[in-house]
């Protein structure tokens, strides 16, 4: 093992790569003045990472005087910054939209260094061990500190002289629960991933990789992250009845995240630790362990019965699994759409906060969701078209909703909690339009070339997830970078022969 990983210190090695690597490993765990400064922190790290991909990607195009070929993927994106650019010259706000440092660093500036990114890695990254590894790794690095500081210890000194009660919101070298919750939602994933469908050379590490994640998840006690552990978790399902080896791998992932949910209910036991939200005192409940227990032990069965019928897992199952989770999930879609329209009496208890939308839904969500579609559908043309400039929400949100913030709610909102609808009032709906066809083109094609490398795969599977987790993210320069660099993975062009 140890001569294999040696061969992979000099292999596919290139600027790009290595300039990629530090992105994966320096940029999640940096931090400058604890917690009080690490937004800036993540920035300029991130403005020095991709400025340096780029310029060693510009460097390889022109020294070696290749032929620039522009793939329609490219083409997508480059509509997608140039509405970007018409937004931020028509905005009100031009300098502010450029640089986005009235809301959260997340103007054109940083939209047209993620670019740079993109065009860096889909051309020059080639993937080696040591990238993959850094996933479980660093996974692991940062739920070790979350783990400390859930249960009340602080080795860095990360809460000295905050307000007392603030410290709970913010865990980890990320800040805020939220955004933890962004980051695991791709790194979990990826090693997700990996420990199921990856040779067994490393896949004790991957597997501790995902235990760390779901241990994550727990201490981040954010309800964002359970959307993307659900929809990884699906998908990997239905991946993975392909075959009985990876269905039984399946199994053997889940049997080992059923454990660790076990022992994080023991460390709850054993001493002081923050509260535990709703929805993850409900899945570490009694009900909910004898149910993961008997849904593990009749796929167990399952797999069995397969392997003594014919060792092959029904020709079906793939299909059968992706139409029960796709029905699934309009069934939840339904049931939210029954009880925020049509039945808004019945008492659904806690579930309200879930199935009933209302100002206060999401952790009072519900109102700033409200104020981005009103801010649209009154909006001129020009705005619902091209949006208020890039990263303007606050600004727009000051603008029309300043007297309902701060002195009905005593609420500050600098984003809308929401990607998606933080690009339709900032970029408009043609740079929504074309952001989902990019972030669509990439999980296509991850997806078309699992089988070439797991790599892919495990891209397929972070972009699904933090897809899916962005309708509840705060659009920030702290994990938004990971979405398109997992973009640019997805479109790495095939190295030359």
């Amino acid at each position: 093992m140890f001569r294999r990983f040696n061969s992979y210190l000099h292999k596919n090695w290139t600027p790009v790569t290595f300039s990629v690597l530090l992105f994966l490993t320096l940029f999640p765990l940096i931090f400058d003045d604890l917690y009080y400064n690490i937004t800036i922190t993540k920035y300029k790290t991130y403005v020095i990472l991709s400025c340096g991909i780029l310029l060693f990607a510009l460097s390889e195009t022109f020294l070696k005087k290749k032929k620039l070929h522009i793939s329609p993927t490219d083409k997508v994106y480059l509509y997608f910054l140039g509405v970007c650019t018409i937004s931020c010259l028509g905005s009100d706000w031009e300098k502010e939209s450029f640089t986005g440092s009235s809301g959260k660093y997340v103007g054109l500036l940083f939209l047209l260094l993620s670019f740079g990114i993109y065009y860096g890695v889909s051309r020059y990254f080639r993937i080696n061990r040591i990238i993959t590894l850094s996933f479980p790794l660093i996974l692991i690095l940062t739920t070790t500190l979350s783990l400390s500081q859930f249960f009340g210890h602080d080795p860095f000194g990360f809460y000295k002289d905050m307000a007392v009660g603030t410290d709970i919101m913010y865990l980890s070298t990320f800040g805020h629960i939220d955004v933890y919750a962004a980051f695991l939602c791709v790194y979990f994933p990826f090693c997700l991933y990996y420990a199921i469908f990856e040779s067994s050379t490393w896949f004790i590490l991957y597997l501790t990789g995902a235990v760390a994640g779901i241990l994550g998840i727990l201490c981040c006690n954010s309800d964002s992250s359970y959307l993307g552990l659900c929809v990884s978790l699906a998908v990997l399902f239905c991946l993975s009845l392909k075959s009985i080896r990876t269905g039984q791998r399946f199994l053997i992932v889940s049997v080992v995240l059923y454990l660790s949910l076990l022992f994080f209910r023991l460390l709850l036991k054993s001493g002081e630790h923050r509260e535990l939200s709703k929805i993850t005192s409900f899945l570490l409940s009694d009900l909910m362990m004898i149910i993961f227990a008997a849904v593990l032990l009749l796929f167990g069965l399952f797999l069995l019965w397969c392997r003594h019928q014919n060792g092959m897992l029904p020709a079906g199952a793939f299909k059968v699994s992706a139409i029960f989770f796709i029905s699934l999930i309009c069934l939840i879609f339904a049931t939210f759409i029954w009880f925020s329209v049509f039945d808004r009496n019945t008492d659904l208890d806690w579930l309200t906060n879930y199935l009933r939308f209302h100002d206060h839904w999401g952790s009072d969500r519900g109102y700033v969701w409200k104020w981005c579609f009103q801010l649209f559908t009154t909006g001129t043309l020009w705005f619902q078209i091209f949006g208020g400039g890039p990263d303007t929400t606050t600004l727009l949100l000051e603008r029309t909703y300043h007297d309902e913030m701060y002195q009905t709610l005593g609420v500050y909102y600098a984003s809308a909690h929401n990607e998606y609808l933080n690009y339709l009032v900032t970029i408009g709906l043609a740079g929504l339009i074309f952001y989902l066809i990019l972030l669509g083109r990439s999980v296509i094609s991850a997806y078309g070339k699992i089988n070439k490398d797991p790599f892919y795969g495990g891209v397929f599977i972070a972009l699904l997830s933090y897809a899916t987790m962005a309708f509840v993210n705060i659009s920030q320069p702290i994990t938004m970078p990971f979405v398109f660099l997992l973009i640019a993975f997805a479109n790495v062009e095939e190295a030359e022969n």
